[in-house]
C-alpha cells in the first residue's frame, strides 16, 4: 500500500517515449508517495503526488527505460510516517548501468533530503497519542 502501482509505472512507461518526427521524446519522472499511520488501531493513510516531469530528452533509436524506488518508514508508539520515491529515466541500452546508477543515487539523495521532516513527523504522532 501506498506505493505507485507497477500498473501506473508501466503506463508511465508507455505513455513516456513517444515518436516524433524519427526520434523519441522520452520524459525522466519522478513519482512520490507518503503515507502515515496513528496509533496501533489506526489505518495507514497514503497519498501519491502526479507524476512529476523533470527531463525531457531526444533519442534517435528506441531508448531502454529504468525504474528505481525505495521507502523510508519510520515508528513510534505504534505510529509511523513513510516517504517513497521512484524514478523513471530513459537511456540508450549502452548508457544502461550509468542510468541504473544515477537512478539510484537520485532515489537515495531524494529520501535523505526527506528523512529530517519524516523523524519530526512520527516524534509528533508519537508523543500525540
Amino acid at each position: 500500500m501506498g506505493k505507485p502501482s507497477s500498473a501506473a509505472v508501466a503506463s508511465a512507461v508507455t505513455n513516456s517515449a513517444t515518436k516524433d518526427a524519427g526520434e523519441y521524446l522520452a520524459a525522466t519522472k519522478v513519482f512520490v508517495t507518503r503515507t502515515v499511520k496513528v496509533g496501533s488501531t489506526g489505518e495507514e493513510q497514503s497519498a501519491t503526488d502526479l507524476p512529476q516531469t523533470i527531463e525531457v530528452q531526444r533519442f534517435v533509436t528506441q531508448p531502454c527505460a529504468v525504474y528505481v524506488q525505495d521507502e523510508v518508514k519510520k515508528g513510534k508508539n505504534y505510529s509511523s510516517a513513510g516517504y517513497t520515491v521512484g524514478v523513471l529515466k530513459f537511456c540508450y541500452a549502452e548508457e544502461l548501468d550509468a542510468a541504473k546508477e544515477w537512478a539510484n543515487d537520485f532515489v537515495h539523495t531524494a529520501l535523505s533530503e526527506q528523512m529530517p521532516e519524516i523523524v519530526a513527523l512520527v516524534n509528533k504522532l508519537g508523543e500525540d497519542r
